[in-house]
């Protein structure tokens, strides 16, 4: 065995080379895997002993040998490690914060305040600074956090602004999810839809004025999902239509379709209402409800 040979010629001028423990005898695989931490160490000895050719089969044998099983330290090191599917997407060698083991995940409520709270600081900043002049920099500044904490929540800063434009039409659905089942006639649970998405549109007043503002900046398919919602929006209003043309309220027959310039006009109030404005909230709301209502010949 070509392998044998060597380990005996390396053996026999260990002492001449290298201080390192000897190279153990080996007459066969069984051997030869026993002394696979002496071989490892020793492989630069083989080569100057044997040449490099016999370097090259003694590292030919070693591969051939089954990996030996990690032990407790190795395998805490390798489950630290990041792999490839945890690398935030668009933002190659940008590195993840390591989330908590099992038995310290954070709670769903934490995660949500979180990037509730990202969202607060890159609505403000995006507000003020216009989107592409923002960096993620100043967001994690803002926040006294480290980027790859905001990779974390978000792939990238475009990813963030997707979550800030859908805020609004999100929960204009959720309000509208709560109303179906509430009291009264048809032209009521209407005016109360139509009040409850225009109190979130001056809630949200900087998440729709971004949208409405930088719109063009999103993604392809976020700008795609935006719309998808919206026209879900506007057929939640026409459903609400359909009810009081059903009960004899609404006498247009095209009535349902102007669901479509609801959402317009509601859409609208960032143009009318805002910080410092001299109209109240109450007169905002009421007028631009009455407006929508006057489109279906109530009001």
């Amino acid at each position: 065995m070509a392998l044998t040979r060597i380990l005996k010629r390396a053996n026999s001028r260990a002492s001449v080379v290298s201080r390192r423990p000897k190279i153990l005898r080996c007459s066969g695989r069984k051997d030869f895997v026993n002394v696979v931490p002496y071989i490892q160490v020793n492989y630069y000895l083989v080569k100057i002993v044997n040449g490099i050719e016999g370097a090259q089969i003694f590292a030919s044998a070693l591969k051939s040998i089954p990996t030996p099983r990690r032990g407790l330290a190795d395998r805490a090191r390798s489950s630290q490690r990041i792999s490839k599917d945890q690398m935030p997407k668009n933002n190659v060698g940008r590195k993840l914060v390591v989330q908590p083991t099992s038995g310290r995940e954070l709670k769903p409520s934490v995660i949500a305040y979180k990037r509730e709270r990202i969202l607060e600081e890159a609505g403000s900043l995006f507000f003020t600074m216009g989107y592409e002049a923002a960096t993620l920099d100043m967001l994690a500044e803002r926040l006294r956090v480290t980027k790859p904490f905001l990779y974390t929540y978000y792939r990238n800063k475009g990813h963030i602004l997707s979550a800030i434009c859908e805020v609004g039409i999100k929960e204009s659905l959720a309000a509208l999810d709560t109303l179906d089942s509430k009291a009264g006639t048809a032209v009521d649970r209407l005016w109360a839809a139509l009040a409850s998405v225009a109190n979130i549109i001056i809630d949200r007043y900087e998440y729709i004025t971004i949208y409405q503002r930088e719109m063009m900046n999103l993604d392809e398919d976020d700008a795609r999902r935006i719309l998808r919602l919206r026209h879900q929006f506007d057929l939640r209003v026409a459903k609400l239509v359909k009810a009081c043309q059903r009960d004899g309220f609404v006498k247009f027959d095209d009535a349902p379709e102007m669901a479509i310039w609801m959402g317009g006009l509601l859409s609208w109030i960032p143009n009318c209402y805002g910080p410092g404005s001299k109209r109240s909230r109450e007169a905002i709301v009421k007028q631009v409800v009455h407006a929508c209502m006057r489109l279906i010949g109530l009001g």
